[in-house]
């Protein structure tokens, strides 16, 4: 979205309000998970997490979307940004383990599994997933190259979780190493 890479947040919240109001309800999978995922980029979009749930559960009903990697990445994001942490961790095992050619999805992955794993206290584990997932990072795409590529929604979210989940790491790090 590009309204938080550009850090019009205010704009950001309302346009997810505004979409879960007018599309809450859909029934087109695609868009109810495109939707949920624009909405859970940031930790406070302004929106109720369990609308936001429900839409990732319906986009991910039809049986083809459950073992799409894409799908198993939001759901376990939605799963994070609710503090299901151990659902979100096994969600984006899942979602490494299938692997595929899809770097976006790799790194918001390591991210959201280093978060879920530092919330839940397994701190090695969390620094092993950051690691991972900066790695991953490094070969997208570069916002000066002028070319983010067909994925660059995801670009963005994977960025914007790479900064949450360094502040979250590495911040506490900076301040005594424990998890708050």
């Amino acid at each position: 979205m590009l309204l938080v890479q550009t850090g019009q947040l205010d704009a950001y919240r309302e346009n997810c309000r505004k979409s879960v109001e007018l599309f809450g309800g859909t029934t087109n999978l695609v868009a109810s998970h495109r939707i949920a995922k624009d909405c859970l980029i940031l930790p406070a979009s302004g929106v109720n997490l369990d609308s936001i749930s429900r839409m990732v559960d319906a986009s991910m009903a039809e049986g083809q979307n459950v073992n799409n990697r894409w799908f198993q990445c939001c759901k376990g994001l939605a799963d994070y940004r609710q503090n299901h942490f151990t659902r979100a961790a096994d969600w984006m095992t899942t979602v490494l383990t299938n692997g595929g050619s899809f770097l976006e999805v790799d790194t918001t992955a390591y991210m959201v599994l280093a978060m879920s794993q530092w919330r839940l206290q397994h701190i090695e584990q969390a620094r092993a997933a950051l690691a991972a997932g900066t790695e991953a990072e490094q070969k997208l795409g570069r916002l000066d190259s002028g070319n983010l590529g067909e994925e660059w929604i995801d670009w963005i979210i994977a960025e914007s979780l790479m900064r949450e989940a360094k502040a979250l790491i590495e911040g506490d790090v900076r301040a005594g190493g424990q998890p708050k």
